[in-house]
Protein backbone atom coordinates (compact mmCIF):
# COMPACT_ATOMS: atom_id res chain seq x y z
CA UNK A 1 0.00 0.00 0.00
CA UNK A 2 1.07 3.47 -1.01
CA UNK A 3 1.07 6.30 1.57
CA UNK A 4 0.81 8.90 -1.11
CA UNK A 5 -2.77 9.66 -0.72
CA UNK A 6 -2.07 10.37 2.57
CA UNK A 7 0.93 12.19 2.80
CA UNK A 8 -1.14 14.06 0.12
CA UNK A 9 -4.11 14.48 2.78
CA UNK A 10 -0.95 15.28 5.27
CA UNK A 11 -0.22 18.49 2.98
CA UNK A 12 -3.24 19.96 2.57
CA UNK A 13 -4.24 19.39 6.48
CA UNK A 14 -1.12 21.58 7.23
CA UNK A 15 -2.00 24.59 4.50
CA UNK A 16 -5.82 24.66 5.11
CA UNK A 17 -7.01 26.20 8.89
CA UNK A 18 -10.77 25.02 8.11
CA UNK A 19 -9.70 21.52 7.28
CA UNK A 20 -7.96 21.53 10.45
CA UNK A 21 -10.89 22.57 12.55
CA UNK A 22 -12.81 20.34 10.60
CA UNK A 23 -10.67 16.88 11.58
CA UNK A 24 -9.79 19.08 14.98
CA UNK A 25 -13.84 18.28 15.56
CA UNK A 26 -13.04 14.49 15.73
CA UNK A 27 -10.78 15.10 19.04
CA UNK A 28 -13.26 13.55 21.00
CA UNK A 29 -14.15 10.28 19.15
CA UNK A 30 -12.26 7.39 21.39
CA UNK A 31 -13.45 4.39 19.03
CA UNK A 32 -9.78 4.23 16.98
CA UNK A 33 -12.17 2.72 13.97
CA UNK A 34 -15.06 5.28 13.62
CA UNK A 35 -12.13 7.94 13.84
CA UNK A 36 -10.07 6.73 11.14
CA UNK A 37 -13.54 6.20 9.06
CA UNK A 38 -14.59 9.92 9.72
CA UNK A 39 -10.57 10.77 8.82
CA UNK A 40 -11.29 9.01 5.83
CA UNK A 41 -14.74 10.21 4.96
CA UNK A 42 -12.87 14.07 5.46
CA UNK A 43 -10.02 12.85 3.29
CA UNK A 44 -12.60 11.82 0.10
CA UNK A 45 -14.50 14.80 0.65
CA UNK A 46 -11.67 17.09 -0.30
CA UNK A 47 -10.74 14.66 -3.32
CA UNK A 48 -7.92 11.78 -1.83
CA UNK A 49 -8.50 8.45 -2.61
CA UNK A 50 -8.38 7.08 0.88
CA UNK A 51 -9.32 4.30 2.94
CA UNK A 52 -9.87 3.76 6.64
CA UNK A 53 -7.74 0.97 6.50
CA UNK A 54 -4.93 3.31 5.35
CA UNK A 55 -5.60 5.69 7.52
CA UNK A 56 -5.25 3.02 10.30
CA UNK A 57 -2.06 1.67 8.87
CA UNK A 58 -0.48 5.46 8.82
CA UNK A 59 -1.25 6.43 12.20
CA UNK A 60 -0.04 3.09 13.30
CA UNK A 61 3.51 3.51 11.74
CA UNK A 62 3.84 6.96 13.38
CA UNK A 63 3.18 5.51 16.29
CA UNK A 64 5.48 2.47 16.36
CA UNK A 65 7.77 5.12 14.72
CA UNK A 66 8.60 3.36 11.37
CA UNK A 67 10.42 6.17 8.91
CA UNK A 68 8.00 8.49 7.93
CA UNK A 69 8.98 11.33 5.60
CA UNK A 70 9.74 15.07 7.42
CA UNK A 71 6.74 16.10 6.46
CA UNK A 72 4.94 13.50 7.46
CA UNK A 73 6.45 13.27 10.95
CA UNK A 74 5.86 17.03 11.38
CA UNK A 75 1.98 16.58 10.80
CA UNK A 76 1.61 13.36 13.21
CA UNK A 77 4.74 14.02 15.59
CA UNK A 78 4.30 15.22 19.23
CA UNK A 79 1.48 13.59 21.06
CA UNK A 80 1.27 11.87 24.10
CA UNK A 81 3.64 9.04 24.76
CA UNK A 82 3.02 5.55 22.70
CA UNK A 83 0.90 8.05 20.35
CA UNK A 84 0.56 10.17 17.57
CA UNK A 85 -0.97 13.54 17.70
CA UNK A 86 -2.90 14.62 14.42
CA UNK A 87 -4.73 18.16 14.80
CA UNK A 88 -6.04 18.33 18.18
CA UNK A 89 -6.68 14.19 19.22
CA UNK A 90 -3.99 11.49 19.97
CA UNK A 91 -3.93 8.14 17.69
CA UNK A 92 -2.96 5.24 19.86
CA UNK A 93 -2.14 1.65 18.54
CA UNK A 94 -3.15 -1.21 20.46
CA UNK A 95 -0.99 -2.50 22.75
CA UNK A 96 1.05 1.53 23.08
Amino acid sequence: MSTQHIENFQAQIKKDAKLQEQLNTLSGEKDRKVLTQKIAEVGRSHGHSITPDEVDSYLKSAVKGRELSDEALKSVAGGAKGGAKVGSWTYSAPGC
